[in-house]
């Protein structure tokens, strides 16, 4: 079993981890006899000051405490190889993000919903260790993500084309539900969770997706476009059907039903659905063969 695991989660996970906020209260004009009480959250600081009233006669000084380097290094090694223990690989490759995403060539929203400056403190030695220790490849113009949908969907094809093993030889290593557009083994190192996805299961979450939207990444969904939730009773629709075609022509129908456009507006508005649904799949897919662009499935 080879582990295909997605470093951009633990570049960040264990990063943000290794440093913690503290907030340290002064009475204003004493600073200097030293604070006289300190928080680990701000929950617990502002329960404070308001049980002291104290909000105008103290300052509050927030200080980021980060761990010593090689601990957070260690925090990275632990996690890896908790993950080749878990999963029983004997190999395993790690991808890192790039530069030059395409996705934010396609349109300017997307992650908009995120500070891309706000990194760990330990950001720039963690790639540096993941590059040296475990021979990270860096992925530009592309996501790890997508670096990890191509490496399973290829083990996979060669798998069935030899006829060899049909569940593949490899494991997507990751918390984000967004692989589970991608047939194969997957391991939530979080929750401890190895379970296998179908094609046809993947094709089903991503039109579910197509759905919802994704919050995490700022991509719409039928709520901000349409401004109609996006029920489970909905989404558990396309579980009862058994083509691409189908499931593209059910999620084309709930947008409609949305809109719900008079009949001389309904060309128009099946025409604006389905060119932003083309533009919001392409932003969900996860890529399965190098440099593919989604497109609707065709109707022929």
């Amino acid at each position: 079993m080879i582990a295909l695991i997605d470093a951009d989660v633990i570049r960040y996970r264990v990063g943000f981890a290794c440093e913690k906020k503290h907030y340290f209260v002064f009475l204003k004009d004493a600073e200097d006899y030293g604070y006289v009480a300190s928080f680990e959250n701000k929950t617990d600081l502002n329960k404070w000051l308001k049980l002291h009233d104290a909000a105008d006669s103290v300052s509050v000084e927030e200080r980021l405490e980060v761990d010593e380097l090689p601990n957070c290094l260690h925090s990275v090694k632990l996690q890896i190889e908790s993950i080749l223990k878990d999963t029983q690989a004997d190999d395993f490759a790690v991808y890192l993000s790039g530069k030059d995403n395409f996705r934010d060539k396609l349109v300017d929203y997307y992650k908009a919903n995120r500070d891309r400056a706000h990194r760990p403190a330990h950001y720039e030695n963690i790639t540096k260790y993941l590059l040296d220790h475990w021979n990270a490849e860096v992925v530009d113009g592309i996501e790890a993500d997508d670096a990890l949908g191509v490496a399973q969907a290829t083990d996979l094809e060669a798998c069935i084309k030899h006829d060899d093993t049909f569940y593949g030889n490899t494991v997507i290593c990751t918390i984000d539900k967004d692989l589970d557009n991608v047939p194969g083994w997957h391991y939530n190192f979080v929750k401890g969770d190895l379970y296998w996805v179908d094609a046809e299961t993947a094709t089903k979450n991503f039109y579910s997706q197509l759905l919802s939207g994704d919050a995490a990444d700022n991509i719409p969904g039928l709520y901000k476009i349409a401004g109609v939730r996006c029920t489970a009773k909905m989404q558990e629709g396309l579980l009862y059907l058994d083509t691409e075609q189908e499931m593209w022509r059910y999620v084309v129908r709930q947008y409609l039903k949305a809109f719900n456009p008079s009949e001389e507006e309904y060309q128009d508005c099946l025409a604006a659905v389905v060119t932003k649904l083309r533009e919001i799949g392409k932003l969900l897919w996860i890529q399965q063969s190098p440099g593919e662009d989604w497109e609707p499935p065709n109707e022929n």
